[in-house]
């Protein structure tokens, strides 16, 4: 299979802090993103996402600064052994946070929909979520 990875850069006016634990907070994930979520937030837990769409396990944690966890998409027709790794770093920004994302390992097939889909459905989310606290 071949894989390809994705990387983008988002600006929140959150701080990193903020930013890393609503990312891993099942309530919160599930408030921005409008679906079910169930994160269990320690290195080595288990996640669900989108009601199951996405699932994995947390691969790595530093609080504030970064987030690793190994993705499988369930209904993309997504190999059953495949998982992707996406890596979310996390710097202080003009009292924000600006993220920068790679998803990789990613079937190059899944790609472009998978790029187009961290931005409808997590940036612009957390984004809006984010304006909404203030």
């Amino acid at each position: 299979m071949e894989v390809e990875t994705i990387q983008q850069s988002e600006y929140f006016t959150v701080s990193p802090g903020k930013f890393y634990k609503t990312f891993l907070d099942s309530d919160e994930h599930a408030i921005f993103t409008g679906a079910p979520a169930n994160i269990d937030p320690v290195v080595g837990g288990s996640f669900s996402v989108f009601d199951g769409f996405a699932t994995g396990q947390i691969v790595e944690l530093e609080e504030g600064k970064k987030i690793v966890q190994s993705w499988r998409m369930e209904e993309i027709n997504w190999d059953e052994s495949h998982y992707s790794i996406v890596t979310l770093t996390l710097y202080p920004k003009n009292g924000g946070t600006l993220l920068e994302f790679t998803h990789s390992n990613v079937p190059a097939d899944k790609v472009d929909v998978l790029a187009a889909g961290w931005v409808d459905y997590y940036w612009e989310p957390l984004k809006n979520y984010f304006a909404s606290l203030n």
